[in-house]
């Protein structure tokens, strides 16, 4: 099983989507990465083109968008992985560093000295006939 396959034989509509999508996303990534009002026109009739070529003949922004699938995917992967560590480092180590402060032991983990077992009694399972009453 693969982590993340690339369509190597997108459909037309998916072609189509893309084409779409293409002529709105390229002048918004100008325009947002503060570009001047030359590349922002620039970069809309590039998407203008893409899309007007993806209604026509969609196999012709085959190689684009398989191009923006090669680029695209590995940056995804890194992505996602810078985003798992700041939730990681941001969120959860935190959590630890102040319940290890608090002297937190909510797994039990501290041996106590002066016990003879670590065994802890737990109740006993009810029948299980009760799961099939939902009252």
């Amino acid at each position: 099983m693969k982590l993340v396959e690339i369509d190597w034989n997108p459909t037309s509509r998916k072609l189509q989507q893309f084409g779409g999508i293409c002529a709105f996303a390229l002048p918004s990534l100008g325009w947002l990465w503060g570009g001047s009002n030359s590349v922002i026109g620039g970069l809309a009739v590039v998407g203008v083109a893409l899309a007007i070529l993806g209604l026509v003949w969609p196999r012709g922004i085959r190689p684009v968008f398989l191009a923006m699938m090669i680029v695209a995917i590995p940056v995804g992967l890194v992505l996602g992985e810078l985003g798992m560590l700041c939730v990681y480092f941001g969120v959860f180590l935190p959590i630890g560093i102040i319940f290890r402060l608090m002297r937190r032991d909510a797994l039990q983990l501290k041996t106590a000295r002066s016990s003879t077992s670590y065994w802890q009694p737990k109740s006993q399972p009810r029948d299980a006939t009760r799961y099939y009453r939902q009252t």
